[in-house]
């Protein structure tokens, strides 16, 4: 694998994608790792910086879909996580965690309060994905207006 990431570098790549069984191998290769590929032992995607970041999105993945089929509170829910691979790691440490969104790290603080200070935007909330964005968004609606039910429209 090493190789293949030295010759992706040389040809300007900034990043991969890998499935199983290369997940494993992945994160050996990487030099920073974010929580789900340290808890799960794999990284699926290989961000090509001056080093090499680990990252897996298996478990925000599963959680995704599970919210876009309707599932939205995951507090008692019964989930079943059939399997002992490296998604499944993931995908277990995913739910382990929870959807509650913990607060922001000091490095998001510190972003936060400088786009705040350089541009006429007044809060900033800092995501991974679209998925965790619309998450955000629906949560601040619930809150906000005090109703539990979201209707989505598509198209």
């Amino acid at each position: 694998m090493k190789a293949a990431i030295d010759d992706l570098r040389a040809r300007g790549y900034h990043g991969l994608n890998v499935t199983t069984p290369l997940k494993e191998e992945a994160f050996a290769h990487a030099a920073w790792r974010d929580a789900t590929a340290l808890a799960s032992r794999s990284a699926n995607t290989l961000v090509l910086t001056e080093t090499i970041e680990g990252h897996n999105t298996d478990g925000i993945g599963a959680l995704g879909a599970l919210s876009e089929a309707g599932l939205t509170d995951f507090a008692g829910a019964r989930i079943l996580v059939l399997g002992a691979g490296p998604t499944a790691r993931a995908v277990s440490a995913a739910l382990a965690d929870g959807t509650s969104f913990g607060t922001a790290t000091p490095g998001e603080v510190e972003l936060a309060s400088e786009i705040v200070a350089r541009t006429p935007v007044e809060q900033v909330r800092l995501v991974n994905s679209g998925t965790e964005a619309t998450m955000s968004a629906v949560r601040l609606a619930r809150g906000f207006t005090g109703r539990s039910l979201v209707v989505k429209f598509a198209g």
